[in-house]
């Protein structure tokens, strides 16, 4: 199947140079996957017209269309997207902001699963798949997909390589809620747009794998427990709902897994790192002299760190699996590895349940309490927070100073001050590792709460003026829902100081631009992508 599959894509590349960029029918486009669990994210970006070129190296691709399909796998399946210029996916509807003053329009459809969902999807993102008789708008030159686990690989790779599904299959041991879905979206995509010159897989731990040394990404643990196979993994049981739902084929079936630490948020700390170093005057190029020196907060759903020296990442806060470091939404981060073995053995519980309570059920939704934030939403938290230091004040006015009235407590500021005091203690430790050693030209805060939570970016800094970090107070209070595509928030006073940047995510950006790379290789040597 990948055989022919890659016959079609060569015969596309030999077809590629005859057409125009400047047609309208057949400008040349990407599509990017995000294929989660319960949700399929699709952004549709063509090439810029000759006009609007830009002048550096790096491929200008303008979004023109975006999907999102939530609550996959149920009869409450919703599909909101937004097209440039209006059309079906542009009319009407409520919902949130597609970009170019539209709204993102929902709509109920059937998506019983990810095949379903971008089937639904691509027709308000005026695609139609190869199979289909509709007449092509625009000529499908890429997909590039996001895998959150590579491995060991460090840069994108072609999904119809074999060793590229290969290792996806060995990762899913150590990403098992995250790589089935990612996959499933590739293969789906392949399934519908075969003729696409390249199928790209772009991973979240490439950024990290390829730059980090031996001394960040090593663990201390005997040789013979340093790798895991991946059919060792609670993933691999035929009863686990965490099993692959795409096909993968005999020769992905043993691999096994160096167990290291790996980083996750890639293409989002790649999109920053870039970012701030043209808002900030530096070299381009990572590894030259003088590029970025940073610590980096990629801060969602789910959270890390990175320390960056020169455009590279050196160290980061997520390890082999997207569980270590940072308090995130719904993942625990750091704990001490005892914990989970003792939890096991007291309760009965096997590995797996152990494994998804730490990922489905702890982080900040813990820590605020039932019902106070089931998602681990931060508006939900720092609104209870608010709430509770209300309550504790209106108390100390009826009662007095120190005396209380008996109530319950949300937990909630204290579910803020776990999560601050994690992302200081990985800023002190990334900024005094022997890379940076005290010096950095920023710090940047960058995913949902990095954007629009000037108080966890207040509270993360403050007290921090002698190490030459300091937030000004109305710039850090109007940073939120910012267009520009990296702002400063901090005073920049002093000769020594560090700046402080907010960088609004691109990660769709970031793999647009990597598949449209992949594609261009392949296109030069007239076949579909590249082989490795």
């Amino acid at each position: 199947m990948l055989a022919s599959l890659a016959a079609r894509a060569s015969a596309s590349a030999r077809l590629f140079s005859s057409s125009t960029s400047s047609s309208p029918l057949l400008r040349r486009s990407v599509l990017v996957l995000n294929a989660g669990s319960s949700s399929l994210k699709l952004k549709l970006f063509e090439e810029a017209a000759e006009g609007e070129r830009d002048v550096t190296e790096e491929p200008l691709l303008v979004p023109v269309a975006s999907a999102l399909v939530e609550r996959l796998g149920t009869d409450k399946a919703t599909l909101r997207s937004w097209r440039k210029g209006g059309g079906k996916g542009s009319q009407g509807g409520s919902g949130e902001s597609g970009g170019g003053g539209q709204k993102m329009a929902a709509e109920r459809v059937s998506a019983g699963d990810v095949r379903a969902a971008l089937s639904a999807a691509l027709p308000r993102l005026g695609l139609s798949p190869s199979s289909s008789s509709s007449s092509p708008r625009r000529q499908l030159t890429a997909v590039g997909n996001r895998i959150v686990h590579g491995g060991e690989l460090s840069e994108p790779r072609d999904w119809r390589d074999a060793a590229t599904r290969a290792a996806v299959s060995a990762a899913t041991a150590l990403a098992p809620l995250h790589n089935p879905s990612g996959a499933a979206g590739a293969d789906a995509a392949l399934e519908a747009f075969p003729e696409a010159l390249a199928h790209v897989a772009v991973f979240d731990t490439a950024f990290h794998v390829a730059s980090m040394g031996a001394e960040a990404f090593t663990y201390a643990l005997p040789a013979s427990m340093r790798s895991l196979s991946s059919s060792s993994s609670p993933s691999s049981s035929s009863s686990s709902s965490c099993s692959p739902p795409f096909p993968l084929p005999p020769y992905a079936a043993a691999a096994s897994i160096p167990l290291r630490k790996y980083g996750f948020h890639g293409s989002s700390f790649k999109h920053a790192v870039s970012a701030a170093s043209r808002l900030l005057g530096l070299p381009p190029t990572p590894g030259e002299e003088g590029a970025l020196d940073a610590i980096a907060f990629h801060l969602g759903a789910g959270a890390s760190a990175a320390a960056i020296h020169r455009g590279r990442s050196v160290d980061t806060s997520l390890g082999a699996t997207p569980l270590q470091g940072l308090v995130m939404a719904t993942r625990c981060g750091d704990v001490d590895p005892a914990v989970p073995l003792l939890l096991a053995a007291e309760r009965g519980r096997d590995a797996e349940g152990v494994l998804r309570a730490l990922n489905r059920d702890a982080g900040l939704a813990a820590l605020a309490g039932p019902g106070v934030a089931p998602s681990g939403d931060m508006r939900d938290v720092i609104a209870a927070a608010e709430r509770e230091e209300r309550e504790e004040e209106e108390e100390e006015e009826e009662f007095g100073e120190g005396a209380k009235a008996p109530r319950n407590s949300s937990g909630a500021r204290l579910a803020l001050d776990v999560y601050v005091h994690r992302i200081r203690h990985y800023l002190g430790a990334f900024l005094l590792g022997r890379h940076l050693n005290g010096r950095a030209h920023a710090i940047i805060f960058t995913g949902g709460v990095g954007e629009n939570c000037p108080l966890v970016r207040a509270r993360a800094l403050e007290g921090l003026e002698h190490l030459g970090i300091e937030v000004d107070e109305r710039l850090n209070a109007a940073a939120v829902g910012c267009r520009e595509e990296a702002l400063r928030i901090d005073t920049g006073r002093g000769a020594g100081s560090i700046a402080v940047a907010v960088v609004p995510a691109d990660e769709e950006g970031v793999i647009a631009r990597e598949a449209w790379r992949v594609a261009m290789r392949g296109a030069e040597r007239g076949g579909g992508g590249e082989r490795r």
